[in-house]
């Protein structure tokens, strides 16, 4: 039986019912979020998604809104669901990418919220 490694530097968080990110013309929920990164599972129209985004988070419960966060995508699992007239659903894993001092406070307030 092969022993699972937890690779993951940061402990994972799982995200608030109202937590959402939006990036492009693109929302998702978040459904977990560390200091490294989040998964997020979108409703997507079956197109392609850059390796790099830009993104805002939002969050009513834990009174967060963080602007500009450089997104990276590492995983990405696409049609969780069957696809139904040209969507479909899927699960992304992303990095944030070089946060700056504000942003990087704001992600530990949201998860401090959150724990």
């Amino acid at each position: 039986m092969k022993k699972f490694i937890e690779r993951r530097k940061h402990k994972r968080y799982a995200g608030a019912e109202d937590a959402i990110v939006r990036f492009s013309s693109r929302i998702g929920r978040i459904i977990n979020i560390s200091e490294g990164g989040m998964a997020i599972h979108l409703i997507d129209i079956l197109e392609s998604l850059p390796d790099e985004l830009e993104a805002t988070i939002f969050c009513s419960t834990t009174n967060t809104k963080i602007k500009g966060l450089a997104l990276k995508i590492v995983r990405e699992n696409e049609t969780i669901f069957p696809k139904f007239a040209g969507f479909a659903t899927r699960i992304i894993g992303v990095t944030f990418t070089n946060p700056n001092a504000i942003q990087q406070e704001q992600i530990r307030q949201h998860i401090s919220r959150l724990s």
